[in-house]
């Protein structure tokens, strides 16, 4: 065979297979493979924390990073939408607008607050607004918290008391020695609290007339503000009121730093005449708040008055 008749055989094998390939290009469905696409690199995944706060920044919300940063984010309180809510009827909606306004610790909630209670309120709504109030320690709130300290709602004289505890004013110690007459006994024991806290001594009378009557409020405040001379004439009721209420006033009295030593001997010798259960955790729990290491003669006199109780 020739050279010639070699490639002639050769270009007619070349031009049928490229007539052949055009022919499956012209089938219907028929496509050329297209290249591989290049794969997107992968990318890591997000720390919970991140994805927390790209989920929350997608929502408009705060991410959950602490309540500081959460309150911080939540913005200043709406005092009008707040005002709209505590003057609504909804009573829970109401309670929970005096809340946010007392969390908000912003001044100009107090005149909402206020405005509030000048109207009148349901009884829940005013204790909850009397609760913002005791936060936000408003001196302009004195006058509307001793109107409401004579309500005729005991819980809400009781809160107006709270409320009224920051202010240490001749008007506000008088509502509180009102109060220990208060027909409600949890209203009476929260006044003789704040008047211990006080230290008024304006109240003694007041006290020791409720610890006549057997009032086991009067016994621990009174025992915070007397002196040396109410010691005494507490002494002198021996036999005359409750034997514990005496013991417990007398008590509270002696564990006072700023009681004389030689006082608190005379005193913890009536309690030694006292039988009952109440003198002697009495004078154990004085002993109890003296330092180990510390001599007192008072603390010599308990101990033998204890030594001849368990013989």
């Amino acid at each position: 065979m020739t050279s010639r008749s070699l490639r002639a055989g050769t270009s007619g094998r070349l031009l049928c297979a490229a007539v052949l390939t055009l022919g499956l290009l012209a089938l219907p469905g028929t496509a050329l493979a297209a290249p591989p696409k290049a794969k997107p690199p992968k990318s890591k995944p997000a720390k919970p924390a991140e994805a927390a706060k790209g989920k929350a920044a997608a929502e408009g919300k705060a991410a959950p990073e602490g309540k500081a940063k959460a309150d911080e984010a939540a913005g200043p309180i709406d005092l009008a939408a707040a005002r709209v809510d505590l003057g609504g009827s909804d009573v829970d909606g109401a309670v929970d607008a005096a809340e946010r306004l007392g969390k908000s610790r912003d001044p100009r909630a107090a005149e909402v607050l206020l405005d509030a209670l000048s109207v009148g309120a349901n009884p829940r709504v005013a204790a909850a607004a009397l609760d913002a109030l005791a936060i936000l320690k408003s001196p302009r709130a004195v006058p509307v918290l001793l109107h409401f300290s004579r309500n005729r709602h005991p819980e809400v004289r009781r809160k107006a008391l709270l409320a009224l505890a920051p202010f240490r004013e001749p008007r506000v110690n008088k509502a509180m020695i009102v109060r220990l007459g208060d027909s409600t006994k949890d209203v009476r024991a929260t006044a003789a609290r704040l008047i211990a806290e006080r230290k008024d001594r304006a109240a003694e009378p007041a006290l020791m007339k409720l610890l006549r009557r057997g009032d086991e409020a009067a016994a621990s405040a009174i025992g915070a503000i007397a002196n040396a001379d109410t010691a005494r004439r507490l002494a002198e009721l021996y036999g005359q009121v409750s034997e514990s209420l005496l013991a417990s006033a007398l008590g509270e009295f002696i564990k006072r730093q700023d009681v004389a030593d030689a006082i608190r001997v005379d005193v913890i010798r009536t309690l030694g005449k006292m039988p009952g259960a109440e003198a002697t955790a009495a004078l154990v729990e004085y002993i109890g708040s003296i330092p180990a290491n510390q001599e007192r003669a008072s603390k010599a006199e308990a101990q033998k008055l204890l030594d001849q109780r368990s013989r």
